[in-house]
């Protein structure tokens, strides 16, 4: 529309930035002063025209020049990197350096070294244009990801630059960062090192933030220092915090200086850490263990403890009120810096950065807040370094004193050398690599080492103030974290060191939280993010065995709010504990799928803010979203509830109305329909947010399925069918379908779609080969008139039948209106792990050929994901599909599945890995205590991975017995677990692959009553596998012996005591055997042959443990499990 007239600028929508460039134009040509005072009178004479048109004039002259975006002038950018060369975060060997702005959309355009340590380029820019830049360095120890930190010359913090119509040289700046100008002779590495430390300290509630703490440095001769001293310097000292708050520094050259700092950049490092402290608690005025004992321990200027020990030593031994180390002159005669630095030393790595628990400070004495936990006053913190300082610097049996025992690559570890000897490299092999992780992960650049202090309980609590006082400490494992330190408790036998792995990986995670830092947070977010870091995301094997106790968590946290609790409601730490770990982890597992690590630390830093970078308004709707994702990925429940169409009903219509009812409301959905069995699937509605849609199917007649999808909500979805699109004029076969398994002897359910086709015949056909056609010889009939109202008829399948079969229904009246089934396969039975039919003592019998129906009547069908139906992994080619135990099953409970009698209970397992928790075949739990159930079958992981069985009877005593045999993973074994009532007997039998028996164990049991419940029976719970053919009988089923000789475990054994530790006496009533004591990994320890009726046996060489004690009898093994304490 061309140039427009100056008075009509804001006629237009351009109206903004052509005032701009009126602004800019009278400015540039004008100035400042000019402009402002014809903003004041609108008179025109003060920018030097006559009037409106004579300014209109120049400046449509001005866009012409202004508009061109080809008219470039080179600007020269110049930095200076000299202090992040100091400071570390530069090395100009392997660094580069680069200048970003939006003239080039924020891409880096690489600078040249000019001289010294100054950067040069020099950039092509448009003429008249305002440019925003910052300057960028890819090294990985820069701070900020090597960006420049803001500056205040705009308001997003980038520098500002304003081209004319000239060529331009820009001064040499400084790269703006936190590091600190050189000082002569000074690392300036530490220094930017000590300042990241204590930038990360907690802070007490009144203490201004970090950001306001300003520590600028000067170094002064040794003489000005002399001179410019305060009076009430030590002769140690060799420095200063000045009224301005300047650090003044000076090379230590007296004897004193030398011995406390021997350089100048411990100097720094001391009075630094001085200042620090100063602003922390806003005051100089303190007690002398704090201003002197804080930076000594904080700079690493530590005595040795022979020098603590004399210090000590010179005071008596111990003190009576802090006020003794606050006498100037006993300070100076009895060496009280050793014991100030020694003060430093516990209130860190002993009492946890204790400092944020003073409550008032001034220069003769201090306090503690009262809620200080263990503490509670000033005597007892006074108690407890006393205490303190026993163990560390006095005690005289050096392997039981306290000491800095090892230092590695990111830990100083503080504990006693009997306790070093028996928990480490343990500790340490599990710390420094997690060091690593959780650094790599978070992005984290923590510059100086963890300490880690360590005692076992009891030990610890002596110093504490809460001995155990001979009783056996109330938890073994139990630890702190800040973010330079960690403090916990370590094994006192070797069998306890496992509990700390969990522990220390934990622990540890919190420390990193200060070193982000962390903001506010919830209970969840705050106890969460260690259990994920200890025991990573949450994949789709370990939801296996989580899956449970996450949902039983979260029914917890219902009961204990009354509802899912709100955003606001998870920050409350509840008492008692509904399980908020286990919630918090899953929570931070959904972020870490929804953004990975970045978005972890993000939310940990500033949750609402990160949650609003994703687009959710609020932290509850972004809580919101993560029970939805709970509901279907952890509940498995479908995303919705499927309306239309609806099963066992066909679609005749060529258009097929689909409406659902969604889990959660305002979510956006995709559908798809399959029509090949699930194999592939074509969208027909995308991100709709309306809950129906239509298929345009056409005349197709086909078998299909639905998948509903929430693309927003990663993916989530649920798959429905299958369904069936027909033609009521033509015949359809539904069922059987490809891949199907029957069993000869057994009956067949055969379904066909709805038709106006009144009566029909059924044949089958045997041995057919796919992709032939079946000869009409070979067509046998099963009926020759059937009616198809039902839409089914059951197929009694002879005996004698086997092999792979196909079946057809013709129109009586029509012999081309036909319809052929897929092939599927008919198997024979086997009584030795399947396939069955079933009997009148079946209750329960699970194929997984397609579904999950029951095949018995006498309780209900499995309810689980039939997505999980699997033909990848088969027994062998009598069975059909398996059941992948993604997700467990669960049937029904039921009054017949409540066992009282005889029963057997088998399935075939193959595992993929071994879980930490229970992994169970079968378990019907008890109704207020799930552990307490009526029957369980379990490969527990606490013995070894050995196959356990057991119930409980009504008086809650466990009763079961368990293998000594732990199965291979990837293999495939049959398992049943028997009760004999006749015989007061149980069994539990394991054959492998083959069918070949590999284990056979049974135990005398008794009472005969069980425990009942009224709970779900629970199938596949926290397995990583494969199951099939899962039967429950209410009778003894037998099962093939195949000459393998008989195992006998856990039956009553003649021998004790047990537990044992010296030596174990057994009596013999059989004649002449071999005993044996093998280790839980089959080595064989003790071999003895048995002839007396008494014999006692000496197992003090034994180390604490369980052991296999084995009595071998002609062709019989009886296996006892013996404790050794």
């Amino acid at each position: 529309r061309g140039k427009p007239a100056i008075q009509d600028i804001f006629n237009t929508d351009m109206g903004y930035a052509y005032s701009f460039i009126v602004a800019y134009y009278i400015i540039k040509t004008k100035g400042m002063p000019a402009m402002a005072k014809f903003v004041e009178n609108m008179n025109y004479s003060d920018i030097g025209y006559s009037g409106l048109p004579a300014l209109q004039n120049d400046w449509n002259n001005f866009l012409d020049v202004y508009l061109n975006s080809q008219t470039n002038v080179n600007v020269k950018f110049s930095v200076n990197m000299t202090d992040m060369i100091a400071a570390g975060y530069f090395n100009p060997a392997t660094d580069k350096v680069y200048v970003k702005g939006d003239w080039n959309w924020w891409n880096g355009q690489q600078m040249t070294l000019e001289t010294g340590n100054i950067y040069s380029i020099s950039v092509p820019i448009n003429t008249y244009s305002f440019n925003e830049y910052k300057f960028f360095t890819n090294s990985a120890s820069a701070p900020n990801k090597g960006l420049e930190l803001n500056t205040d010359e705009s308001i997003d913090g980038n520098r500002l630059l304003d081209i004319y119509n000239a060529p331009k040289t820009l001064g040499v700046v400084q790269f703006k960062s936190n590091a600190i100008p050189s000082i002569a002779n000074v690392d300036m590495k530490k220094i930017s090192d000590k300042v990241q430390v204590l930038k990360f300290h907690g802070r007490i509630w009144n203490s201004p933030s970090f950001n306001t703490f300003k520590y600028p440095f000067k170094l002064i001769s040794a003489s000005d220092y002399q001179s410019q001293k305060p009076a009430d310097a030590f002769a140690f000292d060799a420095g200063f915090v000045g009224a301005n708050d300047t650090i003044y520094i000076s090379e230590p050259v007296t004897n004193e200086q030398i011995a406390t700092f021997n350089n100048v950049t411990n100097v720094a490092l001391y009075y630094l850490c001085q200042a620090y402290l100063y602003h922390f608690y806003q005051t100089r005025n303190m007690p002398l263990i704090f201003k002197v004992g804080f930076p000594l321990f904080e700079a690493g200027l530590m005595p040795s403890d022979e020098t603590v020990k004399t210090a000590v030593t010179a005071y008596g031994g111990s003190f009576a009120s802090f006020d003794a180390l606050n006498n100037r002159s006993t300070f100076v005669s009895n060496n009280g810096k050793a014991v100030a630095a020694a003060f430093g030393e516990f209130m860190n790595i002993f009492k946890n950065w204790g400092y944020g628990m003073i409550s008032s400070i001034n220069a003769t004495g201090f306090d503690v807040l009262s809620y200080w936990y263990n503490v509670n006053d000033l005597s007892g913190l006074l108690g407890d370094f006393n205490r303190y300082v026993n163990y560390r610097f006095l005690q005289t049996d050096n392997n039981l004193r306290v000491q800095m025992v090892k230092e590695t690559e990111h830990f100083k570890f503080y504990t006693r050398p009997v306790d070093y000897a028996l928990n480490f490299p343990y500790f340490s092999d599990v710390l420094e690599p997690a060091f690593v992780e959780y650094t790599t992960n978070f992005n984290l650049n923590i510059t100086e080492k963890f300490s880690y202090f360590t005692l076992p309980t009891c030990i610890d609590g002596e110093i504490e103030g809460v001995p155990c006082n001979g009783l056996p400490p109330s938890r073994i494992t139990g630890g702190t974290a800040w973010s330079s330190g960690m403090h916990s408790t370590c094994a006192s036998t070797q069998d306890e060191l496992p509990l700390f792995y969990h522990m220390n990986r934990h622990e540890l995670a919190h420390g990193m939280q200060g070193n982000m830092p962390q903001g506010t947070v919830t209970a969840w977010l705050n106890e969460g993010f260690p259990e994920f870091c200890a025991r990573g995301p949450i994949s789709d094997t370990k939801l296996i065995e989580m899956a449970q106790s996450g949902i039983d968590c979260m029914n917890a946290a219902v009961n204990y709010f009354g509802h899912r609790p709100t955003y606001e409601e998870t920050r409350i730490y509840p008492s008692p504990d509904y399980g908020y770990y286990t919630l918090g982890y899953f929570l931070i597992d959904y972020q870490y799928r929804r953004g990975g690590y970045p978005l972890v630390k993000a939310i940990q830093m500033n949750d609402l803010a990160a949650y609003q970078s994703l687009g959710y308004s609020s932290s509850q709707a972004f809580l919101e979203d993560f029970y939805f994702d709970f509901d279907v990925r952890v509940k498995k429940l479908p995303v919705a509830t499927l309306i239309k169409p609806v099963t066992n009903m066909d679609e005749n219509n060529p258009t097929v109305q689909i409406a659902w009812s969604p889990l959660k409301a305002d979510v956006k959905w995709n559908v798809y329909v399959s029509v090949d069995d699930a194999k592939t699937w074509t969208k027909i509605a995308n991100q709709i947010t309306e809950t129906s849609c239509v298929w345009n199917a056409g005349n197709i007649m086909t078998r299909f399925y639905l998948k509903i999808e929430a693309p927003d909500n990663m993916n989530l979805s649920s798959t429905y069918g299958p369904f069936v699109k027909g033609d009521l004029t033509k015949l359809n076969f539904i069922s059987p379908i490809i891949d199907n398994y029957a069993i000869a002897g057994d009956t067949l359910s055969v379904k066909w779609g709805t038709t106006s086709i009144q009566r029909i015949k059924l044949e089958y056909a045997t041995n057919v080969v796919p992709a032939l056609p079946v000869n009409a010889a070979d067509w046998k009939t099963i009926t020759d008139d059937i009616s198809t109202t039902a839409s089914n008829y059951r197929w009694a399948i002879p005996a004698t039948l086997e092999g792979t079969c196909r079946l057809k229904i013709t129109d009586i009246s029509n012999a081309n209106n036909y319809s052929e089934s897929e092939i599927f396969n008919l198997v024979k039975p086997n009584e030795t792990g399947g396939p069955y039919l079933y009997d009148k003592n079946t209750l329960l019998l699970l194929h997984f050929d397609n579904d999950l129906s029951n095949r018995s009547i006498a309780t209900g069908n499995a309810v689980g994901d039939i997505q999980n139906i699997s033909g990848s992994n088969v027994i062998s080619s009598q069975f059909g599909k398996s059941y992948k135990t993604v997700s467990s099953l669960t049937v029904p409970h039921h009054v017949n599945l409540n066992l009282t009698g005889d029963w057997t209970l088998e399935a075939w397992v193959k595992l993929n890995s071994f879980g930490s928790n229970d992994m169970y075949l079968f378990c019907k739990p008890g109704d207020i205590d799930t552990y307490f159930s009526n029957y369980a079958l379990e490969i527990n992981p606490w013995w070894g991975n050995i196959f356990f069985g057991y119930y409980f009877s009504q008086a809650k005593d466990r009763i079961g017995l368990s293998t000594s045999f732990s199965p291979s993973l990837n293999e495939w074994y049959h398992v049943a677990y028997i009760r004999n009532t006749a015989k007061n007997q149980l069994q539990l039998i394991v054959h492998d692959k083959n069918r070949n028996l590999i284990s056979s164990v049974d135990f005398t049991y008794s009472p005969n009553e069980t425990l009942l419940n009224s709970k779900d029976l629970i199938i596949g719970a926290n397995l990583d596998g494969y199951i099939d053919e899962v039967r429950i009988s209410n009778t003894v089923r037998s099962f093939i012996n195949t000459g393998v000789n008989k195992t006998y475990e856990n039956q009553e054994q003649n021998f004790y005591p047990n537990p044992a530790k010296e030596w174990i006496a057994i009596k013999n009533t059989t004649g002449v055997y071999k005993m044996e004591i093998d280790d839980l990994q089959g080595k064989t320890l003790i071999i003895r042959k048995m002839e007396d009726m008494n014999e006692r046996i000496n197992i003090s060489s034994l180390p604490k443990g369980i052991y296999l004690l084995k009595f071998y009898r002609d062709k019989e093994i009886s296996i006892g499990k013996l404790i050794v304490k």
